[in-house]
């Protein structure tokens, strides 16, 4: 039987299908995958080829891929046409989650323009600091969210999804405006939390968001050749692919993993709108057959201690993701009987906004072997622990985690002293 690393090798070599070169990007050499997509633009038309699937399932909106496209066409006109948004400009969205946030995510990045990512948590100063400092030409947001702001003088036009979202689709267009996007090009500011200050705007690049999408996909291939080499494909194998998420947009787990990498692999999304509900939760893999669901946190424990668990046909779960949050052994091992049974796959991994959520891998039967790693870094990536004096460590040794390759963020925007301070010329 072929070993993880005998898999990988096949996969990164010469002609195979993930192909790692070197390349050089923004002045530096870096490994990058040869084929792969060069902008999101890109995935968002390829995704014609699922048109009658569905997409987005949200309450009682049920959105296939062709819809989807003819609404994010729709609106990328009208942010162009009406509101005079063009490559580089910024458009904010302070939302749940919406069908309309993915949407007008689309929109924004397909022609150009960067989606600014507000953390739907904030309260007033946060939200008009986020302003302030994206400087968007337009704030999409809802009722619960826009209602902490006003009264509030804001730079530029509002829309609330509620009221108004209807308005931006008015346009009717075949298709979206020409406009040429590098793959260097930036894409989203995701805020990242800090301990002290103003949260720090991480400006992620069409590269960096292809090179989640498609180290995910190599992830999942590599998945089910392992399966199939001990024979253990999982019980939901004839069942469509169907991703639950509840972690909000702002966050890469709901951004990058939800809205971007389904899309591209054709697979259909069911959302969570407001506060986690574990009794939600059950009722959506129960009716929607979800077969993957990346938890973050506490949210698979609290599911796993709902006093109803039991009453609930959760077996169509083969893919179940913990993040945000270290897992203990024993968790993994609750979680995997709860929600994966005999076949199932449970997975961990290590990444942050900074690596646009690239970094490490751990699932299966390497999982079960070490319990307390996060796994395997991702082909292309370096990964070292070094030092305060930036110096590599060796094995064993305690230090900070460095990143280096295609999955690092532009940085922080308007903020080159925090910049500076967390990127090392050279990687």
């Amino acid at each position: 039987m072929k070993t993880v690393a005998q898999i990988e090798q096949e996969l990164i070599a010469p002609g195979g299908a993930f192909e790692i070169v070197q390349e050089e990007v923004l002045g530096e050499t870096i490994k990058v995958f040869r084929e792969r997509h060069r902008c999101l633009r890109e995935l968002v038309q390829n995704s014609l080829h699922h048109a009658d699937g569905e997409y987005i399932v949200c309450q009682d909106q049920r959105i296939t891929f062709a819809a989807h496209y003819q609404r994010v066409c729709a609106v990328a006109n009208t942010l162009r046409d009406k509101y005079g948004v063009a490559r580089g400009d910024r458009v904010a969205i302070l939302a749940d989650n919406h069908p309309e946030w993915i949407i007008t995510f689309w929109a924004t990045v397909s022609i150009g323009a960067i989606c600014v990512a507000l953390n739907g948590w904030w309260q007033r100063e946060e939200i008009l600091y986020g302003i302030g400092n994206s400087e968007p030409r337009l704030l999409l947001g809802d009722r619960k969210r826009l209602a902490r702001i006003a009264g509030d003088t804001l730079p530029c036009p509002t829309v609330c999804i509620e009221d108004d979202f209807a308005a931006l689709e008015t346009t009717r267009d075949d298709g979206l405006p020409a406009v040429d996007i590098a793959e260097d090009d930036p894409a989203v500011i995701l805020y990242t939390s800090g301990t002290t200050g103003n949260a720090r705007g991480a400006l992620l690049s069409h590269r960096n968001l292809l090179t989640f999408y498609s180290s995910t996909v190599f992830s999942g291939l590599r998945m089910m050749l392992l399966e199939m080499e001990s024979g253990k494909a999982g019980d939901s194998a004839g069942l469509p692919h169907c991703g639950l998420f509840s972690a909000p947009l702002f966050h890469l787990s709901g951004l990058f993993t939800g809205a971007i990498t389904s899309l591209g692999v054709g697979m259909k999304t069911v959302w969570t709108l407001g506060r986690f509900d574990p009794a939600r939760i059950l009722q959506l893999i129960e009716a929607e057959k979800v077969t993957t669901w990346p938890s973050l946190g506490s949210m698979a424990a609290r599911v796993l201690d709902h006093p109803d668990f039991q009453q609930y046909d959760v077996s169509s779960v083969q893919r179940l993701g913990s993040g945000g949050a270290p897992t203990s052994k024993r968790q993994q091992q609750r979680m995997t009987r709860g929600f994966c049974g005999s076949a199932g796959q449970m997975t961990i991994g290590y990444g942050l906004t900074e690596s646009t959520g690239v970094g490490t891998h751990n699932w299966g039967d390497l999982l079960r072997q070490h319990p307390e790693a996060v796994g395997r870094v991702f082909p292309g990536i370096e990964m070292s622990i070094r030092d305060e004096q930036n110096r590599d460590l060796p094995a064993g040794e305690q230090g900070e985690i460095c990143i280096r390759g295609s999955c690092v963020m532009l940085g922080y925007w308007r903020n080159p002293e925090a910049t500076a301070a967390t990127m090392a010329p050279g990687g």
